[in-house]
């Protein structure tokens, strides 16, 4: 749905620097927050690190909304900022899901689904603008109710991650648990990642992929896709 939604161009603005600025916000705090996530999802647990992660995607819809009524450059921002820390938590426990779950000669099978599923709900959620939209004439905001259409997709999704198992309670098709490192507090989970990163140092080696997985998505959002439109 993000990805959905940003492909509209600017969000669907037609003055793409609220969009732009909300996005420094988010990737900001995204790059943090996802250095320390895997502790926090360690914590909290799978389903409940999904659940209220993705509030952070609704609540980021909501800031456009709101903008076509009030144009709160403000909101915009803070949403971005609560989006960053929502998403870093979120994609770790959907590594979590997608890497431990399924038996070890599965997981080909399991990342191949993910993919599947993650750019069908792209294509879901670009069919809501194009339905509301397509007889909308150019140089205007998208409908109001297109954003209420992703608001209600995402709000959804983070209610639908309540139901998912905690991997605790998975039992694979051959009988097998999942099986997850735990520290029993914050101090020794941050304590744990410090030990791992002196361990494994070459973990640090992976931060120039990390930053070319998404630099791009703001120009590609805003500058090119909101010329288009």
């Amino acid at each position: 749905m993000f990805n959905a939604l940003g492909g509209l161009g600017g969000g669907g603005q037609l003055d793409t620097k609220p969009a732009n600025d909300a996005n420094v916000a988010l990737y900001s705090t995204f790059a943090v927050v996802g250095f320390f996530a895997g502790s926090i999802v360690n914590r909290l647990g799978v389903k409940i690190s999904m659940a209220i992660s993705g509030l952070g995607y609704s609540i980021y819809v909501s800031a456009y909304l709101c903008y076509n009524y009030t144009q709160s450059y403000g909101y915009m921002v803070f949403a971005g900022f609560i989006l960053g820390c929502c998403a870093g938590v979120l994609w770790a426990a959907q590594g979590v899901i997608m890497m431990s779950y399924p038996p070890e000669k599965s997981k080909g099978r399991y990342i191949g689904w993910f993919w599947i599923i993650f750019n069908l709900g792209g294509v879901i959620g670009g069919l809501v603008p194009l339905g509301q939209n397509i007889n909308v004439k150019t140089n205007v905001t998208v409908t109001n109710g297109t954003y209420i259409g992703f608001l209600v997709l995402t709000f959804t999704g983070a209610c639908l991650a309540l139901l998912l198992v905690n991997a605790d309670s998975v039992i694979r098709d051959d009988g097998s648990k999942v099986v997850l490192m735990r520290n029993p507090t914050w101090k020794t989970e941050l304590v744990g990642l410090w030990e791992t990163i002196q361990t494994d140092p070459y973990i640090v080696l992976l931060f120039p992929m990390f930053f070319a997985s998404n630099w791009f998505y703001t120009y590609h959002f805003s500058k090119y896709r909101g010329a288009e439109t």
